[in-house]
């Protein structure tokens, strides 16, 4: 077997959406992901299902890999043939040590390639509105790092002499050494007055901004932590001239949204723009009931022209997107197509549903006005469905009032399983922290199963986590489940769509 290849990708600052588009290609190619501690698990969603992946960073003071161990893992994966993301936080050559995995990688003969990541150093600045340079205030910058291998006997930084050299001063992984820096940067001739900023956890959902006076910040910073970025220049002044800066209204807030993997990332991606920093916990996968005779047995007479083309089913229901995919994928399989339900009228419990429906080339002939069962039935019941023939294909664990509210009205109801809501195997990569440092804010529930699946799949640490956490639920069924097992709900939808989620949400936070 040849040798493998190793990407050394930059993650980015910490943002979740602000990874480029070629690490995420990598991501998509590889076999194995090794990550940096400070890679943020909204980001670790980014890595396919089934990719294997691997934390092996580490955090100032808490332990870890070592880099040796690190480089020996890369070339053993690259040894045995796979592809290797090395994902790495912010860029991999800026106080990275990227340049020593690669002249580790290069010294092995291991063919690697460098993905560029956008850097703390100047995406923190930024997101907190200090721009690191001006043409009327910083026409030089340094970045620097204030945290420099143990192993060296003396610093190699010479701050009193930095300090006079460059307008802007950009200083990494300085919060342990404040005093010493501070100290040396006005021994070199900054005034105390000097503008300064420390910036923790820049772009993500934690981040906190302190503006300051050069000679007040070590005192001013008491509380705050690392990561963080130090900015020391007149630039920072300007930060109270941008105050028109938008703030995204979701920017602060961490969510875990909890539905299936591909509805989870198209809700994620929503909830991102708005600023939101988001980890996808699939709680629910979804899969076709096989062998599945009911459903087999309802195909047959579509086929053969006894059910829908004569009499024929009147009204074919759908309360779900997944309903209708694996109907249609069913119906295909068996050799029909949209034309075979030409003389049925269809209606879908809401919006997502009617657009799963148009696009298996299906326009939906009824929409009631509250997408959940209860408003559909009556939206049926109004239209009349007394001897009526309905088809209502489903989940197998559907809740029963949308059949029972047909046949009171008198409808001839033929529920068909067609496929089944399991708990997914394994958990993504970072799930752990949410019960630390990535504590969310808000986790989203979008039906009884997906509440009962987090509380299995996490056990002891779900409680931990609803402990802290709001719940908001898609509608009232999702909402009573977990008062049931006895959690409140702080938020609920008003329209039981990925939309109702995402307002109810901005209503709550105002």
């Amino acid at each position: 077997m040849g040798k493998g290849k190793v990407f050394l990708a930059g993650a980015g600052p910490g943002g979740a959406d602000l990874i480029t588009l070629r690490a995420i290609r990598a991501l998509s190619e590889a076999d194995v992901v090794l990550y940096d501690a400070l890679v943020p698990s909204a980001l670790l969603r980014r890595i396919p299902p089934g990719i294997e992946s691997l934390c092996v960073g580490k955090r100032g003071g808490m332990g870890g890999w070592s880099q040796t161990d690190i480089q020996m893992k890369m070339a053993d994966l690259a040894d045995a043939g796979k592809t290797v993301v090395r994902l790495k936080g912010g860029d991999p050559f800026v106080f990275g040590r990227g340049g020593e995995e690669a002249e580790f990688l290069s010294a092995r003969g291991i063919p690697f390639e460098i993905i560029p990541g956008l850097t703390s150093g100047l995406a923190a600045p930024e997101c907190a509105g200090i721009p690191f340079t001006d043409r009327r205030a910083s026409s030089s910058v340094v970045l620097v790092t204030g945290h420099e291998d143990d192993s060296k006997k003396e610093s190699s930084v010479n701050w009193p002499a930095l300090a006079g050299a460059v307008d802007a001063i950009i200083i990494y992984m300085g919060h342990g050494n404040m005093p010493g820096i501070v100290a040396g940067l006005m021994q070199g001739g900054r005034s105390p007055d000097t503008p300064a900023a420390l910036i923790e956890r820049g772009t993500t959902s934690d981040q906190r901004v302190l503006i300051s006076k050069l000679g007040n910040l070590v005192e001013g910073a008491r509380g705050y932590s690392a990561p963080c970025i130090i900015v020391v220049g007149e630039v920072v002044a300007l930060k109270e001239r941008l105050s028109k800066l938008e703030v995204p209204p979701l920017f602060g807030k961490r969510i875990v949204v909890t539905r299936s993997r591909d509805k989870g990332l198209e809700l994620a991606d929503d909830l991102e723009r708005l600023g939101a920093e988001v980890f996808v916990l699939p709680t629910i996968e979804t899969v076709p009931i096989r062998p599945n005779p009911e459903l087999e047995a309802a195909l047959d007479a579509v086929l053969s022209g006894i059910a829908v083309a004569s009499p024929g089913y009147d009204w074919i229901v759908f309360t779900s997107s997944n309903g209708v995919g694996f109907f249609f994928d069913a119906l295909f399989e068996s050799g029909g197509d949209c034309r075979t339900l030409a003389r049925a009228k269809f209606a879908c419990i809401g919006p997502a549903t009617a657009e799963t429906l148009r696009a298996r080339g299906i326009l939906c002939d009824l929409l009631p006005e509250r997408y959940v069962s209860e408003g559909l039935a009556e939206a049926l019941i109004a239209r009349g469905v007394s001897g009526k023939r309905v088809l209502l294909p489903r989940a197998a664990e559907a809740n029963e009032a949308l059949p029972s509210r047909l046949r009171e009205a008198g409808a001839e109801v033929q529920e068909v399983a067609v496929y089944d809501t399991i708990a997914p195997r394994g958990m993504p990569p970072g799930v752990e922290r949410l019960c630390g440092d990535e504590a969310p804010d808000y986790v989203i529930f979008a039906s009884p199963s997906s509440v009962r699946n987090f509380i299995a799949m996490l056990g002891g640490d779900a409680g931990k986590i609803l402990s802290t956490a709001s719940i908001v639920s898609i509608g009232p069924v999702t909402s009573d489940e977990c008062r049931r097992l006895g959690y409140n709900v702080a938020v609920e939808a008003r329209t039981s769509t990925a939309e109702g989620i995402i307002d109810a949400i901005l209503s709550a936070i105002g």
